[in-house]
């Protein structure tokens, strides 16, 4: 009864289904190996965890065993990590176990399950086959846009046939204001040109959250004049000021409409009465 109830409330670190439940791992003392220090020596101490038991790689990393050499499996497990280039110094600063959890804090051997929903990592995408740190540079804090490599890793790709322009030049399209956008008019009609960073992976996942390449040529035209004449130095944030509800970091370009604010934002920043 006991057992059931901590299987099923064990919710940060999944224990009641999945390859850590049962005989596969479910067994308390086969993670919680550590005993507390005085004065109850011979209590478990449930605040410690041991990974090693169970996942030193062998075999040229395809298989896990257990082997009480930890020095031999840290070596073993660097090689499994080889595309992880913190994985040294994070071992290094919590120990081996310890640094297990940091990276796979629910026990998620890999990319979680939904990362192509997130972001496109799956086989024929263009960020099929790179290694987690390749873009997360944070280890400890996988979510972290701010230490996110699109903008240091974009800007060192080589110019080829099927990359003909350099990185900055493709952000620069005559007639279009890409990386700036305007704020609403103050009291005295003056409105504020605000330049985004296109070294800040912030900004560039705003305008990318699929990995996708927006075309500016491709803007629709039309009677309305939207993507010719006036409206395209007013910059694209301007009017898609809105934020997608799946990627709340990600510019909804599904939208124009706006509010009257204050402040007001969309179509209102230049049309606050609505009128042209």
């Amino acid at each position: 009864m006991w057992a059931t109830r901590v299987a099923t409330g064990h919710t940060k670190f999944p224990i009641a289904a999945g390859a850590h439940s049962g005989a596969a791992g479910g067994r308390c003392l086969a993670c919680h190996t550590a005993l507390k220090g005085e004065p109850t020596p011979w209590a478990a101490d449930w605040k410690r965890t041991g990974c090693t038991g169970c996942h030193v790689a062998v075999g040229g990393g395809r298989a896990q065993h257990d082997d009480a050499n930890l020095t031999a499996g840290q070596v073993s497990l660097a090689t499994l990590h080889a595309g992880v280039t913190t994985f040294a110094s994070t071992v290094a600063a919590k120990g081996l176990s310890a640094a297990c959890l940091a990276c796979h804090a629910d026990g998620a051997g890999g990319a979680p399950a939904n990362h192509p929903q997130l972001f496109p990592i799956a086989a024929g995408t263009p960020h099929a086959g790179i290694a987690c740190n390749a873009c997360h540079t944070n280890p400890a804090n996988r979510k972290d846009l701010a230490a996110f490599a699109c903008a240091s890793c974009h800007a060192a790709l080589p110019i080829t046939a099927t990359n003909p322009k350099a990185w900055s030049a493709v952000h620069s399209v005559p007639g279009y204001a890409i990386s700036t956008y305007l704020t609403a008019a103050t009291a005295q009609g003056t409105r504020t040109t605000v330049t985004v960073s296109l070294t800040d992976s912030r900004t560039c996942l705003r305008c990318h959250a699929d990995g996708q390449v927006n075309r500016v040529a491709s803007h629709p035209g039309g009677d309305s004049g939207f993507g010719t004449g006036e409206h395209r130095p007013a910059g694209c944030l301007t009017c898609h000021a809105r934020f997608r509800t799946d990627k709340p970091w990600g510019a909804n370009f599904g939208t124009t409409s706006g509010t009257v604010g204050p402040p007001p934002v969309g179509c209102y920043v230049c049309h606050r009465s609505g009128s042209g």
